[in-house]
């Protein structure tokens, strides 16, 4: 018993000399990486910049970059943008007008990939990560963690070729909402177990100690979930803290998503008064359609303003007994916006407790959503995905694919 016990202790204690020595190799990697690019002299760069969310390319960039030290000049189709060290201007093709501004260290990072040449020994954690290979040349794969939480930009991953350490590919990676789904579906909810959240929060467990929110993680880019009472006649506890649960809420995270279910009560109509928006989802049945109707005669009786209102169809497609424009008409109007049929594959993956696989894909239900997502979120979160600069395989690269050459 005691062998083992040594042994554990012994390899907990090497851990963290393990971490140590990974930050250290990682600091070596962009040392060398940062005097390549200083010894090199100017550069100009061909380059793409690909928005990707969850794997899926959502828009693309080319153009072109000259740098010297810390000063650049980026050209794209739309925009022309100077930076001399200290003052930036941009001029905007299309509407043929300039912009002056003095950009922070921040603001540069999402203009500037090359930043991280020499803003990395302060701001941000380095670490090496697991990729060897990277479009057949082998690489260093470097991932830098920003310290400051509130800094938009929480990740740059790099990788460097190991034999003239230069940067084939930059992934930036912006901080994403902290978010919390809880289900108010609170006699049959089965958001936690759609989730794949075994453990989650239970609405009763958050009645009698709320501290336990400030420990909750959003695991794998999932949101926090509390889920429905362990036992069904508990449900009654949480009508009477709807209130004080979403003040708590709306403190510790970012975005609060409210299962409401089509069942409702006083309690419902507290969450809908509470929110920023609403989604009404239907679906192609007429009885659907009947009982969204009836809910925004219960809205306007009670003196809820529906302006925030917003109107799903889902399971949508060419042979569906109900389209968007009929379920518009038979609510006087409403614009009623589309999410496809995604066919079992919805089912049988939810139903797996695997959401991230279906998120993943490209399932024709999870793509209108993705769509549909950047208008559902208000204004002040809409932060940018994660941006990908990289550069055509055949060519000897700096981002990935980006031709290096010296200028004069």
């Amino acid at each position: 018993m005691r062998k083992y016990i040594f042994s554990v202790l012994i390899a907990l204690l090497s851990l963290p000399v393990i971490a140590q020595q990974q930050q250290s190799q990682a600091k070596v990697i962009l040392d060398k990486t940062a005097e390549a690019f200083r010894k090199a002299g100017g550069v100009k760069a061909d380059f793409t910049v690909k928005a990707v969310t969850n794997g899926l390319v959502e828009g693309v960039e080319n153009g072109t970059i000259q740098l010297k030290g810390e000063k650049f000049v980026l050209k794209t189709s739309d925009i022309i943008t100077w930076f001399d060290g200290k003052t930036q201007w941009s001029y905007m093709t299309k509407n043929d007008e300039v912009n002056v501004s003095n950009p922070t260290q921040e603001e540069l990072q999402q203009i500037n990939p090359y930043t991280f040449l020499y803003m990395y020994q302060k701001g941000f954690s380095y670490k090496l990560g697991a990729t060897k290979m990277y479009r057949g040349k082998a690489v260093w794969e470097v991932v830098l963690t920003a310290r400051d939480k509130k800094q938009e930009l929480e990740h740059i991953t790099l990788f460097v070729t190991k034999d003239t350490y230069e940067p084939l590919c930059i992934l930036l990676q912006q901080r994403g909402l902290k978010t919390v789904l809880v289900d108010f579906d609170l006699q049959f909810g089965d958001a936690a177990f759609l989730l794949g959240a075994e453990r989650a929060l239970g609405l009763d467990e958050f009645i009698r100690h709320p501290e336990r929110i400030a420990r909750m993680d959003s695991p794998n880019g999932l949101p926090a979930v509390i889920g429905t009472p362990e036992k069904l006649e508990q449900s009654e506890a949480a009508v009477n803290h709807v209130g004080e649960m979403l003040d708590l809420l709306k403190v510790q995270f970012d975005a609060v998503v409210v299962n409401t279910g089509s069942f409702w009560s006083d309690c419902h109509i507290q969450v809908i008064e509470s929110s920023e928006q609403v989604l009404f989802i239907l679906d192609e049945r007429p009885s659907s359609v009947r009982s969204c109707s009836r809910a925004l005669d219960l809205c306007s009786r009670c003196g809820i303003a529906i302006q925030s209102f917003r109107f799903l169809l889902n399971l949508c497609s060419k042979h569906a007994l109900l389209s968007a424009l009929d379920v518009s008409c038979a609510l006087q109007g409403i614009q009623v916006e589309e999410l496809k049929d995604g066919g079992r594959e919805v089912g049988e993956l939810l139903g797996a407790g695997l959401p991230l696989e279906l998120t993943s894909s490209k399932n024709p239900f999870i793509l209108s959503l993705k769509e549909l997502l950047p208008s559902l979120i208000p204004a002040r979160f809409r932060l940018g995905e994660s941006q990908e600069v990289s550069m055509p395989a055949e060519k000897k690269t700096l981002f990935s694919g980006i031709r290096k050459r010296r200028t004069a």
